[in-house]
């Protein structure tokens, strides 16, 4: 005979059985008493004030830093180097940088936009939040139901970050000499190759490495810069890259045609503007508005 005995569920979620809202509001109580409270997920606490700041509410943009920790004290994410060496979490291939947001709720998170229109420019803010909330910001990752804390320093506001990008780009060329502006990108040939002339059709396949402007690597198939970054590439990362001399979809817009004209065995650097790149959406570590340099080894050409 089948037992009436409900089974119980066995989960491997630690958070699953409890009441996160509870749990929230047990936190701001016993932990935070001068914290105010944000809707029914959240909760802050300005911890350093800057009557001076620019008000984030009259700002379009935004620069923030953040630590974040789960309620038990597990690390999540962070975009400051000593916090993530603090809690032995640092990573030669992380890049930590303050994050560029849009400010508005689509980018922040209904609950993170709501309190930093009460926040200025060179506060620090501590956050409460419910995982949904604190997933919202975009900022980092926790688990489902795993409420966490944060400590975000607002560290710039701003309206225009194209200004500043094309004010970025223009300090690198005022210290990096020789690169000459073609099709809105910036070029320069660091030495011509002996090999064939690349015309306008087939694919051109090199070696590469990514950068940001400040010199941080991106990513890169060759050996040499993976090992003047301290870097042991697999053997899956090794290999050419290949695209189409011009309008390969596949990849930034701003590499299109830089091939075009050169010699196989030409080294080249090219910067691209993030509007030729990944615009005001920025993808993975690039931030909206931010320029590329790209350091390419031409290594062979084929024919359609």
């Amino acid at each position: 005979m089948p037992s009436c005995k409900k089974e119980r569920t066995v989960t491997t979620d630690p958070y699953a059985e409890e009441d996160e809202i509870v749990r929230i509001n047990a936190r701001r109580l016993t932990e935070y008493p001068n914290a105010t409270k944000e809707g029914e997920e959240a909760f802050y606490d300005v911890t350093k004030q800057n009557s001076v700041g620019t008000p984030l509410s009259s700002a379009l943009w935004v620069y923030l830093d953040y630590t974040t920790v789960s309620f038990d004290g597990r690390f999540i994410g962070s975009s400051v180097t000593d916090s993530a060496k603090l809690y032995r979490q640092w990573s030669a291939s992380t890049r930590y940088v303050a994050s560029l947001k849009r400010n508005d709720e689509n980018s922040l998170g209904k609950e993170l936009h709501s309190i930093l229109q009460k926040c200025r420019e060179g506060e620090i803010v501590t956050v409460g939040m419910s995982a949904k909330a604190g997933n919202a910001t975009g900022l980092w990752k926790s688990r489902t139901n795993e409420s966490v804390i944060a400590s975000i320093v607002i560290t710039k506001v701003l309206n225009d970050p194209k200004a500043e990008e094309q004010k970025l780009i223009q300090n690198f060329m005022n210290s990096h000499s020789g690169f000459t502006l073609r099709d809105s990108v910036y070029k320069k040939v660091d030495e011509i190759g002996t090999g064939k002339v690349i015309p306008a059709t087939g694919r051109v396949h090199f070696r590469y490495g990514a950068y940001f402007l400040d010199g941080s690597l991106i990513e890169t198939n060759d050996e040499t810069i993976a090992t003047r970054y301290g870097i042991t590439l697999p053997s899956n990362r090794t290999s050419l890259l290949s695209i189409a001399v011009k309008d390969d979809a596949a990849f930034v817009k701003g590499l299109s045609g830089v091939c075009e004209g050169e010699t196989v065995g030409s080294k080249l650097q090219i910067v691209v503007p993030s509007a030729m790149a990944y615009k005001d959406k920025g993808k993975g570590n690039v931030r909206p508005y931010e320029p590329l340099r790209f350091e390419i080894t031409i290594v062979n050409y084929t024919e359609l």
